[in-house]
């Protein structure tokens, strides 16, 4: 669960995870605001990591991020804030990533099995991408 910071408290925030089974969140951040160097706008989770899209007030990223290891791999970086604020993985270990690009918006998808990206540029959407949804 990605929950915001104080406000006002830049990368206060983080990602929590739930125990399922006591029903309760379990200590301290799974993946944290702090350790990324941004906010975090969303995440998903597959191939035993954390996909995280960030922007600080001057760029956008994505993270593969590995919590245990405590380990970070920035896979993309923009120069503009708010170029890539959602990402969704389906089952099949494909992350859509959305980018906002306003000379060409669209999806590009990444391969999380080698953290490729399987396109070489971006899947037109015409606009700018605000969230992504799977069915399966």
């Amino acid at each position: 669960i990605l929950c915001t910071g104080l406000d006002g408290e830049f990368k206060s925030g983080g990602i929590v995870a739930i125990d399922m089974t006591d029903e309760a969140v379990e200590p301290g951040f799974a993946v944290s605001e702090s350790f990324i160097g941004a906010e975090i706008c969303d995440f998903d989770y597959a191939n035993g990591k954390f996909y995280v899209a960030a922007d600080s007030s001057t760029a956008s990223e994505l993270y593969a991020v590995n919590a245990s290891a405590a380990s970070k791999t920035t896979l993309v970086s923009y120069a503009s804030a708010w170029t890539m604020p959602f990402v969704k993985a389906n089952g099949a270990g494909l992350l859509l990533v959305a980018d906002r690009t306003l000379s060409a918006p669209g999806i590009r998808i990444l391969d999380t099995a080698n953290d490729t990206f399987t396109t070489s540029g971006v899947i037109s959407t015409g606009l700018p991408p605000c969230d992504i949804a799977l069915t399966e």
